[in-house]
């Protein structure tokens, strides 16, 4: 997937955090709902890279469910836009150095 693919599904997900900062759903339902995107396994598969990265940045939780289900939450760090946007950046930045280093 793209970078800016990547960055803009990431800023879409934490706007909509900040918005509604009691929210959470499922990959599906982030998917489907939040992003207005198809069910797809490559839709799927896009968000759910988006949503790992903010996962480890700490912006949105990771919560599993009974039954395996994950609800994706706000994180305890801020999801203002610009301070998403920086930390999504740091995110990439520093998984594309890894990727680099892995030959």
């Amino acid at each position: 997937m793209m970078i800016k693919e990547q960055q803009t599904l990431s800023e879409k997900i934490l706007d909509y955090f900040h918005k509604h900062p009691g929210a959470g759903d499922t990959l599906e339902g982030i998917t489907t709902w939040w992003l207005d995107m198809d069910k797809s396994e490559p839709s799927i598969k896009k968000v759910n890279h988006a949503l790992e990265i903010l996962v480890k940045k700490g912006l949105i939780k990771k919560r599993p469910l009974h039954g395996g289900t994950i609800l994706y939450t706000k994180g305890s760090r801020s999801v203002g836009s610009r301070q998403a946007k920086d930390s999504w950046q740091l995110a990439v930045g520093k998984r594309r150095s890894e990727e680099g280093q892995g030959g």
